[in-house]
């Protein structure tokens, strides 16, 4: 549902990541609302030099979250929103369904007494609606919290804490996890949630058993929900210059050029895939992975991605995606050779020395 200072307009239903929510109390009474303007541009406060106050700007806004949006007999009112919504101005609404209603909901999700500050209240709740994919329910016994590693004193006299966010896992447990989640290889660092904990987890090859260790500074808040739930894990991932980035980098003295020349080299590879076999098959591979369609092997075969409709159209959406996002966000790709984006984790063993760094990646 889009919500509009003058309209409320309802869309077709989408397909979406799953979430611990929605896993646990199905789809069938929830919606995403999104607040935009009339020209679905994100609401902002005296746009367009209009002259409203922030109070006449966002009353549309504080009505629909007070009263809920009625559909028909069901009357759905607002709920939570993940982290990433709350910055695209999306939230979850929910609809009583006879059995659940939003208070019960938020109570099932955990106890958030502890956060004091609203931003915060929301952010907690919020975690419960990261996207995650589910894995394996560990036994209270194979949890424990462990202290966190801290040292030396910032400006204000606090210690600094090392180990923010990170935790540890058996390999084990990471085993049976991947072969839950059906990933053929154990990676070296999950993304998790679990209960009011949220982090990395690093293997540790030295843990018995099915164990997983997480600390002090993980948990946010508390809860009775035991699934492992995997946000990412580590693997070869694609780095991506943005505006904000750009911006620092030309401040510390890079040259403009250098980013003409990154930019006008994407441009390029998005050209050649309309006319080079082998470049429209990375490009699927990259942007448009369809489970169990081997590109490789049906271009080899005969079936061109250059030519068959199908495809061709796929290649005309990836283009249409890239030049947008290029347009939009100035997102350029580094070629992986020069550039990933990567998961980082403590060195829990003290074998590297102060500066130093160990970075493992994938040729």
């Amino acid at each position: 549902v889009i919500v509009t200072p003058t309209r409320l307009m309802f869309l077709q239903p989408e397909i979406m990541y799953g979430n611990r929510v929605l896993r646990e109390f199905g789809t069938d009474h929830f919606i995403r609302v999104l607040f935009r303007d009339e020209d679905f541009c994100k609401l902002q406060a005296g746009a367009k030099g209009n002259g409203n106050t922030e109070e006449d700007t966002f009353v549309r806004v504080r009505e629909v979250l007070s009263n809920g949006i009625k559909v028909g007999n069901r009357l759905y009112e607002f709920l939570a929103a993940s982290n990433s919504q709350l910055r695209e101005h999306g939230l979850w609404f929910f609809a009583a369904d006879g059995t659940n209603t939003a208070d019960s909901i938020r109570a099932w999700m955990g106890d958030f007494s502890n956060s004091r500050c609203p931003a915060t209240y929301l952010a907690r709740m919020g975690q419960c609606f990261s996207t995650t994919e589910s894995s394996v329910t560990v036994q209270p016994d194979q949890v424990c919290r462990i202290d966190d590693i801290d040292g030396g004193r910032d400006p204000d006299g606090k210690p600094y804490c090392f180990s923010d966010g990170i935790g540890k896992i058996s390999q084990a447990l990471a085993k049976e996890m991947c072969e839950k989640t059906g990933r053929s290889h154990v990676p070296s660092a999950f993304q998790v949630r679990y209960a009011g904990v949220k982090g990395m987890l690093a293997v540790d090859p030295t843990l018995p058993g099915l164990a997983l260790q997480y600390r002090r500074s993980m948990e946010k808040f508390s809860s009775h929900h035991h699934n492992v739930e995997i946000c990412a894990v580590s693997h070869p991932a694609r780095l991506y210059l943005n505006r904000q980035v750009i911006s620092i980098l030309s401040g510390l003295g890079v040259p403009d050029e250098a980013f003409q020349f990154l930019q006008d080299d994407q441009l390029q590879k998005l050209a050649d895939m309309f006319l080079m076999e082998n470049a429209a098959v990375d490009a699927l591979y990259q942007r448009a992975q369809l489970s169990g369609v081997p590109y490789g092997k049906l271009s080899n075969c005969g079936v061109y991605m250059t030519r068959e409709p199908f495809f061709k159209a796929m290649l005309r959406k990836v283009y249409k995606s890239g030049i947008g996002e290029l347009r939009r966000k100035a997102r350029i790709e580094i070629p992986p050779k020069y550039g990933r984006n990567m998961l980082g984790v403590l060195d829990e063993t003290g074998t590297l020395d102060y500066g130093e760094v160990f970075v493992q990646y994938t040729e």
